[in-house]
């Protein structure tokens, strides 16, 4: 609550203090401010927001550890998700507090008014408060724990609706009791509405509108608060301050001071009701503005509030809920405020334009600058220009342009593998940008096709994407993502892309991407794009005269038309049609919303789903459209082999609405879009498997570490079977299922036999999957009978149970990985009969949908998450550095020595993510009967070296290293293994020949008249027995 305190005189120094301070912190940087509380202008004494941690900058997205916390302590993650955005707008605040005495993300709380979930947090976890205030993930594990403790103090049931969790959030508020009931107003509210965010960071949080069941909302509103309207401003509630807040005396005004909270609309009530201040001393402000446009006026505006210091006088102060250190502000908060400043500019006759000193319009940063304080509030993401033309009423950009703001692609790409690209614009025009009308162009020239075109994610070939937010308002920052996957050729390319509303303009700045293509290594796959199915837009043709309208809060433009009950209104006969064809063959979820308008919509609407020839399929619901003014769920529901055609309406499908008109001629039906999105399933369909183990239950380890079982499909086991000595002998090997989404599995008696095939069994199954970032999610398994899984060495699900398969039947908690391949191992238990498993990965944070930051890769029909062989360059490499006294031996290197004592050094190295597990050898030659086994060397590690005594003759040595899958590093294949013995890292062979025994004397051999006076003489020299000559 950014406000300067100035009383005129007296001793207004008060013994109580209320320990609830204001944050002033832009991100990065902490500032501190001081309020002039004092009785006389020259001494300011009032609260003071300062962090006294610098803030060090978050490493760690917070979605995850909100995803994590609410699984743990079984909380809702959309109201776990609205505390923090009312807490924080999700932003790193350091130890600075809020107005209602709240710290870190989720504003937990320590003031003197009962509020002290801090102390409550820190006790439950175990985590000191101080840790608590600046740990992101500490601070939301802390908020999850109190919100379990009070849930289980009001024995809440966590198997119904949000509206269980309404004295939790009052609990939770921590204000006085009138104060922390509009706090749970504010959060229960915006559950209703739902709510984007985007934090400094660039991290996107969206909570879908929420069902809040039998909450009652204008119960939750202090007493008046609902029918007192303002003397001074129309639309603004009149909730008075306390008189101790403010000088009663009248004075004139030339300038509006522009404030911003540092907390939310329930906390500065309390603040401005509260007389108690101690030596902070009293404050107030003429209006409170909410993140949603809600006004309230506490003081009269001819009246002296105290909010800017020196400027009390002269002017009138408005704040606005929210933080400085936010990135955007509301365009609702902003369009309520500029309608309010514009009245009082008209009547007060105070210039409509940003100055940096009265009169006109200014911060509460420049009355620091020019006279006296340390605001810094509205503070840098303010934004004046928006803000003073939606005051002045000034002339309207065009309805259509934009600049650029931020990118991420990369310069870099491997042929034929994707990546994960997203462009963000500012919307500087009139319109709102609507998902699925305005688009992404690939220009220069417009609409030609480009070379980085991915079907799966792009809607054409010259079309990437639409934009990512549902609506994005003029002012804001809407993002587009998609997937380039890059061209076959390696080379240079270049890339350009521009804005585009279909049918009307392309506009915005041009971007350019200039990406190298290097020749393939690694095969990474490809990323699977948001949805498989997605389509969003405005009905597609409609019957008869229905009327335009944009009321509507989010100027989101949609139609209505009235209704009909009886015969005298039977002309009054309308449908409407949103006509697109979505299919897929297979298991996945499917969700169908419509956007009801805030207006001209008041009766109960029945949506009818299509088949794709226009016929009706099913009537899915009866939408109460009396009122609402955001998307409601008309499917949301597992699919099967999913084949529809849109959606249709008609007037004659309606019921009365409790409370709606229902004579004739009044009753309304309002449309406006309708959005269809789905995910068909995807599975690990491409395995490394090994068995059987006799097994009486799923915990048997069978003699070895299971959680670092490497499987390699093409080990060797030739030479004594050395190599799979330690799995009991068995080999593994590759086994592609087909497509597990509903007729295939991992089955150990049908496709993968060679590994299974009995009862009272364990099998093991291994897959490489790569998550493209970093990512949190979960993993769906079904099995007959039981299985363990390990991601990475850790183990995240074990189930003994005896069962036939079903799908998806066990659901992980979300787990973080990094980028970079991951090693995913399943073990499947058979008691008797089947045996058999299946392995999906879902979203972390919402498991209906596909894990879409984990690549998928092309098996021909079909897609796996994931690989059962290894990249060709993951061969473990060995180098040896002497042979018996030569230095760096090459391949087919020769020692002659007489020393029956050979030694070789070396060193070795795993590559990719598999570790090496040892060097290992074998030898052929004289006094040999064929090879040798494979064995280790005498020191068999990352430094190797070897001994080998009593040797006799000529014999050939063979030095190779082998990884912790047992593949060795003569095998330059990973999916078929190989025989490379070519050096430079791959395995290494060396001959010695030792002389020990007595000479024997050569045997003649020819001899022959090479010219008159030459004869050349010849013997037949034993080998490996030296020469006798």
């Amino acid at each position: 609550m950014h406000t300067y305190n100035w009383l005129p005189g007296g001793n207004n120094v008060h013994t109580r203090q209320l320990v609830v301070v204001v944050l002033l912190l832009v991100l990065g940087y902490s500032v501190g401010t001081t309020e002039a509380l004092a009785s006389s202008s020259n001494y300011q004494n009032g609260f003071t927001s300062e962090a006294t941690v610098p803030p060090v900058e978050w490493t760690s997205p917070l979605m995850p550890m909100f995803q994590a916390t609410a699984d743990k302590y079984h909380v809702p993650l959309p109201l776990m998700l609205m505390l923090g955005y009312f807490g924080s707008a999700f932003e790193n605040r350091s130890d600075a507090p809020t107005v209602e005495g709240g710290y870190g993300v989720m504003a937990l709380r320590k003031n003197d008014l009962g509020g002290n979930s801090l102390t409550l947090g820190s006790t439950l976890t175990g985590v000191p408060e101080d840790t608590i205030k600046i740990d992101p993930a500490a601070n939301i594990e802390a908020a999850g724990a109190v919100l379990d403790y009070y849930a289980k103090m009001w024995q809440v049931d966590r198997t119904k609706g949000l509206d269980q969790w309404l004295q939790p959030v009052i609990t939770y508020a921590g204000l006085d009791p009138e104060d922390s009931k509009f706090f749970a107003w504010e959060v229960f509210k915006r559950l209703k509405s739902g709510q984007d965010a985007v934090n400094g960071y660039g991290e996107t949080f969206h909570i879908d509108p929420q069902d809040i069941g039998a909450v009652p909302l204008p119960s939750l509103l202090p007493a008046g608060v609902t029918t007192v309207q303002s003397a001074d401003y129309g639309p603004a509630i009149w909730d008075p301050a306390a008189t101790c807040n403010y000088d009663s005396s009248t004075h004139s005004s030339d300038t509006v001071v522009i404030h911003v909270m540092e907390g939310s609309l329930a906390g500065t009530r309390s603040w401005f009701k509260t007389c108690d201040h101690g030596s902070l001393g009293p404050s107030s402000c003429h209006y409170n503005i909410g993140s949603d446009g809600t006004i309230v006026q506490m003081v009269l505006e001819s009246q002296t509030a105290w909010h800017a210091g020196c400027y009390n006088y002269r002017s009138i102060g408005i704040e606005h809920e929210g933080y400085v250190s936010q990135a955007s502000f509301p365009t609702a908060m902003y369009k309520a405020s500029a309608a309010l400043t514009a009245d009082i500019c008209r009547r007060r006759n105070i210039p409509m334009q940003k100055n940096t000193v009265g009169p006109g319009i200014i911060g509460h940063i420049d009355v620091t600058n020019c006279c006296c304080g340390t605001h810094t509030d509205p503070g840098p993401h303010w934004d004046w220009n928006y803000y003073i033309s939606q005051v002045t009423g000034a002339t309207p950009p065009p309805d259509y342009s934009a600049t650029f703001n931020a990118q991420s692609y990369p310069s870099t790409m491997v042929a034929g593998a994707g990546a994960q690209v997203w462009v963000e614009y500012k919307n500087t025009g009139a319109k709102h940008w609507y998902h699925g009308q305005v688009r992404l162009g690939a220009s220069s020239p417009q609409d030609r096709l480009s070379q980085f075109y991915y079907p799966l994610d792009w809607i054409t070939a010259s079309r990437p994407t639409t934009v990512d937010q549902d609506d994005t308002a003029p002012n804001s920052v809407a993002r587009f993502s998609f997937i380039l996957k890059a061209p076959s050729t390696p080379g240079v390319y270049t890339e350009k892309f521009k804005l585009v509303q279909e049918g009307s303009a392309w506009f915005g700045d041009e971007i350019t991407w200039t990406i190298n293509v290097i020749a393939a290594t690694d095969y990474i796959g490809l990323p699977l794009p948001p949805k498989t199915v997605d389509w969003q837009g405005d009905n597609t043709s409609n019957s008869g005269s229905w009327a335009s309208d944009t009321s509507c809060d989010t100027s989101r433009p949609y139609l209505w038309t009235t209704c009909h009950y009886a015969a005298d209104c039977s002309s009054l006969n309308r449908w409407a049609k949103w006509s697109a064809n979505q299919s897929w063959t297979g298991r996945g979820h499917w969700t169908a919303d419509a956007w009801v308008p805030c207006a001209n919509a008041i009766v109960k609407s029945r949506y009818t789903l299509m088949n794709p020839d226009g016929s009706d399929q099913r009537t899915d619901l009866w939408l109460d459209q009396c009122p609402v003014d955001h998307w409601q769920n008309i499917v949301d529901s597992d699919w099967t082999n999913l084949n529809i055609g849109g959606w249709r309406v008609h007037t004659s499908d309606t019921q009365f609405s409790s409370g709606c008109s229902t004579s004739c001629g009044n009753d309304r039906m309002g449309i406006g879009q309708v959005h269809m999105y789905g995910d068909r399933w995807q599975y690990i369909n491409d395995w490394v498997c090994m068995g059987p183990f006799p097994s009486t239950q799923v915990s048997d380890t069978h003699g070895f570490d299971e959680a670092s079982l490497y499987l390699y499909p093409a080990v060797d086991n030739s030479h004594g079977g050395a190599l799979t000595q330690d799995w009991g002998g068995k080999v593994p090997g590759r086994v592609s299922t087909g497509d597990c989404n509903s007729s295939n599995s991992l089955d150990f008696k049908g496709n993968a036999a060679a590994y299974g095939n009995a009862d009272n069994a364990d099998s093991y199954a291994m897959a490489w999957i790569y998550p493209a970032v970093t990512t949190s999610p979960k993993f769906a398994i079904g099995s007959d009978d039981g299985n363990r899984l390990w991601l990475t060495g850790k183990l995240i699900n074990d189930n003994n149970s005896s069962r036939a398969l079903t799908r998806d039947q066990d659901l992980t908690t979300a787990s973080t990985m990094l980028m970079g391949w991951k090693r995913v191992l399943l073990k499947v238990h058979n008691n008797t009969s089947g045996f058999s498993a299946t392995v999906s990965l879902r979203n972390g944070t919402d498991s209906r949908w596909n894990e879409t930051n984990v690549n998928v890769f092309d098996m021909g029909d079909y897609l796996s998450y994931g690989l059962g062989y290894e990249q060709d360059s993951w061969y473990p490499k060995i180098f040896v550095s002497s042979f018996d006294g030569v230095t760096s031996p090459t391949p087919g290197s020769v020692v002659y020595t007489n020393n029956t004592t050979v030694t070789a050094n070396g060193t070795a190295i795993g590559q990719g993510p598999v570790p090496l597990w040892k060097v290992m050898w074998y030898k052929n030659g004289f006094g040999t009967n064929g090879d040798t086994n494979y064995a280790p060397v005498t020191n068999s590690s990352a430094s190797w070296s070897h001994t080998d005594t009593n040797v006799t003759g000529h014999a050939q040595y063979r030095f190779f290293s082998v990884s912790q899958s047992h593949r060795t590093s003569f095998q330059d294949s990973g999916k078929t293994g190989g025989s490379r013995w070519t050096g430079g890292g791959y395995a290494t062979y060396m001959d010695v020949y030792i002389d020990n025994v007595a000479p024997v004397a050569p045997s003649f051999a020819s001899v022959k008249a090479s010219a008159p006076d030459k004869i050349d003489l010849s013997w037949d020299i034993p080998m490996d027995q030296g020469v006798g000559i």
